[in-house]
């Protein structure tokens, strides 16, 4: 568990993210920070994944 998060940490530094810093793996917690900025460009590197970005651009009445 600390070491997922310790990896979570790592990709976001690996990202750029410097206001990113998770506390737990579900990223919910209110320990958890990010700003409007970083999590604006994780969509944009989630979206470039080839697993990730067609889900993302699938329409939300195909999803049903």
């Amino acid at each position: 568990h600390d070491a997922f998060i310790a990896r979570m940490n790592q990709k976001a530094d690996d990202l750029g993210l410097n206001q990113t810093a998770y506390t737990d793996p579900s990223g919910l917690l209110s320990d958890n920070i990010s700003s409007a900025y970083d999590m604006a460009r994780l969509i944009a590197f989630a979206s470039e994944d080839d697993r990730i970005g067609p889900i993302m651009r699938t329409s939300p009445t195909r999803l049903r």
